[in-house]
């Protein structure tokens, strides 16, 4: 393939704040549903809380809070995402960091686990393979 078609890539920048960060170790999984509300993203929160509105980095945050990665590897994820053409954002990690201790500590959307785990069936099923799979029935993933 020539050149001109391949992505180039870059070293990936320092991360300071990840780093420095007692989180980036740990895995992080979402606690509430992710629903379309219009043209808006919202995760589901407890009544009497209202749903709170994610933007396009809160949502890609969000969806990968499935609890099999940790912080670091989902900043380093991210920046793989970047070439030379479109470099890795400022304080990529610092954004990212923040993002997830506002859900784990203000919006209680998020959690922080030690070691790996499977999301809830409410969070990782659509409702219709949620009643099939509490009825008995298989979900279609064999």
């Amino acid at each position: 393939m020539a050149p001109f078609f391949s992505k180039k890539r870059f070293k990936t920048p320092p991360f300071p704040s990840l780093e420095k960060s007692p989180i980036k170790d740990q895995y992080f999984c979402r606690l509430v549903k992710v629903r379309t509300k219009g043209e808006q993203k919202v995760a589901v929160r407890p009544h009497p809380l209202p749903p709170l509105v994610l933007d396009e980095w809160g949502m890609k945050v969000f969806r990968a809070a499935n609890g099999q990665k940790t912080v670091k590897e989902f900043v380093h994820n991210l920046a793989d995402q970047y070439t030379y053409t479109e470099p890795v954002p400022d304080q990529l990690d610092k954004f990212v960091l923040d993002t997830i201790n506002v859900h784990v500590r203000e919006h209680k959307t998020m959690t922080l686990l030690n070691k790996p785990a499977q999301l809830p069936a409410y969070l990782r099923l659509t409702p219709s393979r949620l009643r099939r799979s509490k009825r008995g029935k298989s979900d279609g993933r064999g």
